[in-house]
């Protein structure tokens, strides 16, 4: 979904949208740069969330296997 450059700060760089394609997931908004795999930095054309991030079908189930300690 294509939305507004309003002040926006992108959810994977935390740095402002302020030109570009702005790409509305996950409850955030990223630069279209941004929006790849949270492990295999892979181009999305379909992604799953997790923890707010996107992943491709293939690195989702290490990423909800992953432990953070």
């Amino acid at each position: 979904k294509l939305i507004s450059h309003d002040e926006h700060v992108c959810g994977r760089c935390r740095q402002a949208i302020s030109h570009g394609t702005i790409i509305n997931a996950l409850d955030s908004v990223f630069h279209q740069d941004c929006f790849v795999c949270g492990l295999c930095q892979g181009h999305l054309e379909q992604f799953y969330g997790h923890n707010g991030m996107p992943y491709c079908e293939k690195c989702i189930d290490e990423a909800e296997s992953a432990y953070i300690f």
